[in-house]
């Protein structure tokens, strides 16, 4: 299992999510591993902006989750403090 980040993923689906996630090699074949992934939308109106943040998969109660490399357009370490403090409070 590869090192842990924090991570922006744009999925072939559309979806889009971050989580903390790490990379098994898998002889060849990399799986991702996501570990409580969320959505995360940004909002913007007269109040300024605001994020709306919701699991990725609702009624699940599983924290990981793995995914093939092939469902991924592409993926992003994120180092914003802010992200990551939302996505630790959501997930306590």
């Amino acid at each position: 299992m590869g090192e842990e980040f924090h991570s922006i993923i744009k999925l072939v689906s559309g979806e889009e999510i971050f989580s903390l996630v790490s990379v098994d090699e898998n002889d060849g074949d990399p799986v991702v591993v996501l570990q409580n992934p969320l959505i995360m939308k940004m909002f913007t109106n007269s109040n300024g902006a605001h994020i709306k943040v919701k699991p990725w998969i609702d009624l699940s109660t599983e924290e990981f989750f793995m995914i093939k490399s092939d469902k991924i357009i592409t993926m992003t370490e994120s180092k914003d403090q802010k992200l990551i403090e939302i996505y630790n409070n959501f997930i306590t």
